[in-house]
């Protein structure tokens, strides 16, 4: 009997599980600069410990897609207008 190949769930998974492991190798490297929480930690972790498990830092893929998606810099979310008028209402004509 022939060996079936992986179901696209498990090579996406695959997938995302390399990018991500290929982000953290690049960034203990130091060509690459953290970018998400978790990879701000796994600096640290290196840092202050001298060795981080990479294991540890990867996530699954859709959890992987929805903080990567959160971080998009055109979904950030602007502050809210300040409730003072600008300076230029309140100069004296």
């Amino acid at each position: 009997m022939r060996a079936r190949r992986p179901a696209r769930l498990r090579r996406r998974d695959a997938f995302y599980r390399a990018v991500q492991r290929l982000r953290l190798e690049r960034i203990a490297e130091g060509s690459l600069a953290p970018r998400l929480a978790r990879e701000h930690y796994f600096l640290w972790t290196l840092r202050s410990r001298g060795r981080a498990d990479y294991a540890d830092f990867i996530l699954p893929s859709l959890l992987f897609l929805a903080e990567f998606e959160l971080d998009r810099p055109d979904r950030q979310v602007e502050a809210p207008a300040s409730a003072d008028p600008p300076a230029s209402a309140l100069a004296a004509p």
